[in-house]
Protein backbone atom coordinates (compact mmCIF):
# COMPACT_ATOMS: atom_id res chain seq x y z
CA UNK A 1 0.00 0.00 0.00
CA UNK A 2 1.13 3.54 -0.70
CA UNK A 3 1.52 5.82 2.06
CA UNK A 4 2.68 9.14 2.54
CA UNK A 5 6.49 9.56 3.58
CA UNK A 6 6.83 13.30 4.75
CA UNK A 7 5.87 16.84 4.28
CA UNK A 8 6.64 18.40 1.14
CA UNK A 9 5.80 22.02 2.20
CA UNK A 10 4.10 24.22 3.97
CA UNK A 11 2.34 27.29 2.78
CA UNK A 12 2.25 30.11 5.21
CA UNK A 13 0.68 33.47 4.04
CA UNK A 14 2.23 36.94 4.53
CA UNK A 15 1.09 40.36 3.82
CA UNK A 16 4.80 41.33 4.08
CA UNK A 17 7.56 39.55 2.48
CA UNK A 18 10.48 41.90 3.73
CA UNK A 19 8.69 41.13 6.98
CA UNK A 20 8.69 37.54 6.40
CA UNK A 21 11.84 37.24 5.56
CA UNK A 22 12.75 39.15 8.59
CA UNK A 23 11.97 36.57 10.35
CA UNK A 24 12.05 33.11 8.51
CA UNK A 25 15.01 33.66 6.95
CA UNK A 26 17.11 35.99 9.33
CA UNK A 27 15.84 35.24 12.65
CA UNK A 28 15.20 31.64 12.28
CA UNK A 29 18.07 30.90 9.78
CA UNK A 30 15.91 28.99 6.76
CA UNK A 31 18.04 29.39 3.62
CA UNK A 32 15.95 30.55 0.53
CA UNK A 33 16.07 28.24 -2.37
CA UNK A 34 13.84 30.10 -4.84
CA UNK A 35 11.69 32.58 -5.60
CA UNK A 36 8.58 33.62 -7.40
CA UNK A 37 6.90 36.30 -8.76
CA UNK A 38 3.56 34.89 -9.95
CA UNK A 39 2.23 38.23 -11.11
CA UNK A 40 5.27 38.28 -13.90
CA UNK A 41 4.44 35.09 -14.48
CA UNK A 42 3.30 34.57 -18.48
CA UNK A 43 -0.33 33.14 -18.19
CA UNK A 44 -1.09 33.49 -14.20
CA UNK A 45 -3.63 36.45 -14.95
CA UNK A 46 -5.72 34.09 -17.37
CA UNK A 47 -5.24 30.78 -15.68
CA UNK A 48 -6.44 32.46 -12.24
CA UNK A 49 -10.00 31.90 -11.39
CA UNK A 50 -10.79 34.66 -9.24
CA UNK A 51 -10.77 38.49 -8.99
CA UNK A 52 -8.96 38.37 -6.07
CA UNK A 53 -5.83 36.45 -7.10
CA UNK A 54 -5.72 38.23 -10.85
CA UNK A 55 -5.43 41.63 -8.42
CA UNK A 56 -3.34 40.25 -6.01
CA UNK A 57 0.44 40.83 -6.72
CA UNK A 58 2.06 37.79 -5.14
CA UNK A 59 5.28 35.95 -4.34
CA UNK A 60 5.94 32.96 -3.10
CA UNK A 61 9.44 31.64 -1.78
CA UNK A 62 10.80 28.58 -0.76
CA UNK A 63 12.89 28.35 2.68
CA UNK A 64 14.64 24.87 2.91
CA UNK A 65 13.76 23.45 6.63
CA UNK A 66 15.91 20.30 5.91
CA UNK A 67 15.37 17.06 4.91
CA UNK A 68 13.80 17.73 2.31
CA UNK A 69 10.76 20.20 3.53
CA UNK A 70 10.08 23.23 2.20
CA UNK A 71 8.73 26.41 4.23
CA UNK A 72 6.86 28.32 1.40
CA UNK A 73 6.25 32.36 2.33
CA UNK A 74 2.99 33.26 0.02
CA UNK A 75 2.65 37.18 0.05
CA UNK A 76 -0.93 38.37 0.09
CA UNK A 77 -0.66 42.25 0.60
CA UNK A 78 -3.98 42.46 1.41
CA UNK A 79 -4.53 39.82 3.54
CA UNK A 80 -5.59 40.54 6.94
CA UNK A 81 -4.83 39.18 10.69
CA UNK A 82 -8.29 37.49 11.41
CA UNK A 83 -7.26 37.27 15.24
CA UNK A 84 -7.82 33.24 15.87
CA UNK A 85 -5.10 30.83 17.63
CA UNK A 86 -4.32 27.42 18.40
CA UNK A 87 -7.18 25.10 20.15
CA UNK A 88 -4.52 25.76 23.38
CA UNK A 89 -4.45 29.47 23.05
CA UNK A 90 -3.58 30.10 26.79
CA UNK A 91 -0.39 28.85 25.61
CA UNK A 92 0.38 31.73 22.92
CA UNK A 93 1.46 35.01 24.08
CA UNK A 94 -1.85 37.40 23.50
CA UNK A 95 -5.75 36.14 23.80
CA UNK A 96 -7.12 34.91 20.78
CA UNK A 97 -10.06 33.13 20.45
CA UNK A 98 -9.57 29.42 19.62
CA UNK A 99 -8.83 28.14 15.97
CA UNK A 100 -11.95 27.56 13.21
CA UNK A 101 -12.66 24.36 11.50
CA UNK A 102 -10.87 24.61 8.15
CA UNK A 103 -7.75 26.46 10.31
CA UNK A 104 -3.94 25.36 10.40
CA UNK A 105 -3.89 25.42 14.47
CA UNK A 106 -0.18 26.28 14.10
CA UNK A 107 3.39 25.18 12.45
CA UNK A 108 5.65 23.61 14.90
CA UNK A 109 9.48 23.72 13.84
CA UNK A 110 12.21 21.70 15.61
CA UNK A 111 15.36 22.74 17.01
CA UNK A 112 18.18 20.28 18.27
CA UNK A 113 18.33 21.21 22.00
CA UNK A 114 16.84 22.90 24.27
CA UNK A 115 19.77 25.59 24.00
CA UNK A 116 18.94 26.18 20.37
CA UNK A 117 15.60 27.57 21.81
CA UNK A 118 16.94 29.55 24.10
CA UNK A 119 18.76 31.10 21.38
CA UNK A 120 15.87 31.99 18.88
CA UNK A 121 14.03 33.44 21.94
CA UNK A 122 16.58 35.83 22.34
CA UNK A 123 16.70 36.65 18.72
CA UNK A 124 13.27 36.88 18.72
CA UNK A 125 13.16 39.15 21.49
CA UNK A 126 15.84 41.73 20.09
CA UNK A 127 13.28 41.52 16.94
CA UNK A 128 10.45 42.83 19.00
CA UNK A 129 8.51 39.62 18.85
CA UNK A 130 6.04 38.81 21.71
CA UNK A 131 7.63 35.48 22.90
CA UNK A 132 6.47 32.94 25.43
CA UNK A 133 8.41 30.98 27.45
CA UNK A 134 10.43 27.93 26.83
CA UNK A 135 8.40 25.53 28.30
CA UNK A 136 8.84 21.52 29.27
CA UNK A 137 5.71 20.08 29.10
CA UNK A 138 4.91 17.96 32.08
CA UNK A 139 4.26 14.46 30.46
CA UNK A 140 7.07 15.16 28.31
CA UNK A 141 9.59 16.72 30.29
CA UNK A 142 12.31 16.34 27.72
CA UNK A 143 9.70 17.75 24.81
CA UNK A 144 10.48 22.16 25.04
CA UNK A 145 8.61 24.09 23.22
CA UNK A 146 8.72 28.27 22.34
CA UNK A 147 5.67 29.55 21.22
CA UNK A 148 4.98 32.48 19.05
CA UNK A 149 3.12 34.32 16.63
CA UNK A 150 4.63 35.63 13.13
CA UNK A 151 4.33 39.48 11.91
CA UNK A 152 1.08 37.97 9.74
CA UNK A 153 -0.37 36.60 12.68
CA UNK A 154 0.44 32.75 11.90
CA UNK A 155 0.80 30.62 14.95
CA UNK A 156 4.00 29.12 15.38
CA UNK A 157 5.94 27.02 17.82
CA UNK A 158 10.00 26.04 18.24
CA UNK A 159 10.03 22.09 19.61
CA UNK A 160 12.77 20.10 20.08
CA UNK A 161 13.08 16.38 21.53
CA UNK A 162 16.05 17.35 23.50
CA UNK A 163 17.56 13.82 23.80
CA UNK A 164 20.62 15.37 25.94
CA UNK A 165 18.40 16.34 28.82
CA UNK A 166 19.13 14.12 31.71
CA UNK A 167 15.30 13.32 31.78
CA UNK A 168 15.30 11.49 28.64
CA UNK A 169 16.49 8.33 29.64
CA UNK A 170 14.15 7.73 32.88
CA UNK A 171 11.08 9.28 31.32
CA UNK A 172 11.62 6.72 28.28
CA UNK A 173 11.56 3.66 30.29
CA UNK A 174 8.50 5.09 32.03
CA UNK A 175 6.62 5.75 28.64
CA UNK A 176 7.11 2.16 27.39
CA UNK A 177 6.56 0.49 30.45
CA UNK A 178 2.86 3.16 30.89
CA UNK A 179 2.51 3.87 27.30
CA UNK A 180 2.35 7.69 28.16
CA UNK A 181 2.49 8.41 24.48
CA UNK A 182 -1.39 6.11 24.21
CA UNK A 183 -3.67 7.41 26.53
CA UNK A 184 -6.50 8.35 24.73
CA UNK A 185 -9.54 5.93 26.38
CA UNK A 186 -11.39 5.56 23.40
CA UNK A 187 -9.01 4.98 20.60
CA UNK A 188 -10.47 5.81 17.09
Amino acid sequence: MVRVNGVNHVAIVVNDMRQGLLLYRDILGLPVVSTTCLANTPGWQDEADSRALKATPRRLYNLDMGGGTLLTLVEIPSAVVVGRTSFAHELWPGDRPVTPLGGTDHVSMSVDSEADLIEIRERLIENGFDVGDVERLSVYPFWKQLRFHDPAGNDLEISTWDYDDPAWPARREQIERQSLLFQDPEPV
